[in-house]
């Protein structure tokens, strides 16, 4: 992750509440799709 689409990302989750379903498909398209902003923040930071 560049440093811009980092700052980008942390811009989108200051103003989108955690419980929020995400936006778009995410990850893996055989996979399905996780429920809440906080399950792709969370994934994300490991």
């Amino acid at each position: 992750m560049t440093v811009t689409s980092a700052r980008r990302s942390d811009a989108v989750l200051a103003v989108t509440p955690l419980p929020a379903p995400p936006r778009g498909m995410q990850g893996d398209p055989e996979m399905d799709e996780p429920p809440s902003v906080r399950w792709v923040a969370a994934l994300s930071s490991t």
